[in-house]
């Protein structure tokens, strides 16, 4: 399922509680149609909900509702069950996705495990790694007037948003986050569930792009004007032992290939550094590749997540190409593509160019 969600534009903070609500709602599937929709969080006239949603039971939400409150400070979590849940029926994998609002960090998304332990990053903390409001790197989107749209995915595999900011082409600040399951090893997933039950096989991703995102030819400079990280909970490590990550979000280590250490950090192929172009095919005309997203572990201690997997329904196309919501058509098969981060040089800070994902608009169910 895909969601265009306009922001309503409000001023009030209790929208904030509106917004939260109706991604979990449309999650969980209590939620079909922009009707249902909270009007102080979105324009619902201007929204968009296309294809299938994900099958049920595959979310859950901690909470249905939320009261007005002087503090203006929400918080809840879904629970994502892997894709494979039930082959065989006790593996019944999953991970937490939380949701925050408050005053003194905005809006952030958190992954933790299945009963939220393990959490990428503390509750007290911006959109990634930082926390220190000293510096306030990564604090983003106030209230739903900060947003102008939000660009959701949500299906059996994959929770993906990505929130596009208020203001002019040169002041436009975007952040993505997402939790992808990884393609199911029965062999592996199984046994390693079987043997702890706060073993998953899933990874999060997310990053922020402050103000150039929407300015093509242009990069950031400072590395606190974009991170993007990845995470899993937890892994089984070379010697078969079940080890906790380090969540890590510096612009460079989960972009692309890193040689200043000793490769520690995860982070997924095609590397988001590298360039997607368009190929001329039947007729001579553009064709875009739909090149699979694969996480990689990356990692060489022996202690480290050794890893590979991909990220089902997820997919790099064409650099620069599209709008933001666009349909690929893939035969019958409908892809909505959008932006999610700068490309183009193996230095985020060099980088330039505008990076799309595209992801199908019906649910793909286990089979």
């Amino acid at each position: 399922m895909y969601i265009y969600y306009k922001s309503s534009l409000s001023t009030n903070e209790y929208s904030r509680a509106g917004f939260m609500l109706d991604i979990a709602g449309l999650a969980t599937g209590t939620k079909t149609s922009t009707d249902d929709l909270t009007a102080l969080s979105c324009n619902k006239s201007a929204s968009v909900i296309a294809g299938t949603g994900p099958t049920s039971g595959m979310y859950t939400q901690s909470v249905s509702s939320f009261t007005d409150n002087s503090s203006d400070e929400y918080a809840m979590y879904l629970t994502k069950y892997h894709y494979a849940k039930g082959n065989p029926s006790s593996f019944q994998a999953r991970n937490r996705i939380g949701m925050a609002w408050n005053d003194n960090y905005w809006f952030r998304f958190r992954h933790s495990d299945k009963d939220g332990g393990n959490q990428m990053y503390t509750t007290n903390g911006f959109w990634g790694q930082y926390s220190s409001t000293s510096y306030n790197y990564g604090k983003l989107f106030g209230r739903m007037s900060y947003i102008q749209e939000a660009h959701i995915i949500i299906n059996d595999t994959t929770f993906f948003i990505m929130i596009k900011g208020t203001g002019t082409e040169t002041q436009i600040d975007t952040a993505y986050w997402g939790l992808n399951d990884l393609e199911y090893i029965q062999a592996i997933d199984d046994y390693q569930y079987q043997s702890n039950n706060k073993y998953s096989p899933f990874c999060s991703w997310w990053g922020y792009v402050l103000d150039v995102m929407y300015n093509n030819g242009a990069s950031n400079t400072s590395t606190n004007t974009h991170r993007n990280g990845m995470y899993r909970c937890q892994y089984v490590d070379r010697q078969g032992t079940m080890r906790n990550c380090t969540p890590y979000d510096s612009y460079q280590y989960s972009y692309g290939h890193v040689t200043t250490t000793s490769g520690n950090y995860c982070s997924m192929h095609p590397r988001m550094g590298e360039r997607q172009f368009k190929v001329t095919g039947t007729g001579a005309t553009n064709h875009h590749m739909l090149v699979p997203i694969v996480y990689d572990g990356t990692m060489k201690a022996v202690t480290s997540d050794p890893r590979k997997g991909a990220m089902p329904n997820v997919f790099r196309t064409t650099d620069n190409y599209f709008d933001d919501g666009d349909v690929l058509l893939d035969g019958s098969t409908r892809y909505r593509v959008f932006r999610v981060h700068k490309t183009g040089n193996a230095n985020f800070t060099s980088a330039t160019e505008e990076a799309f994902y595209a992801f199908p608009e019906d649910n793909v169910p286990y089979s």
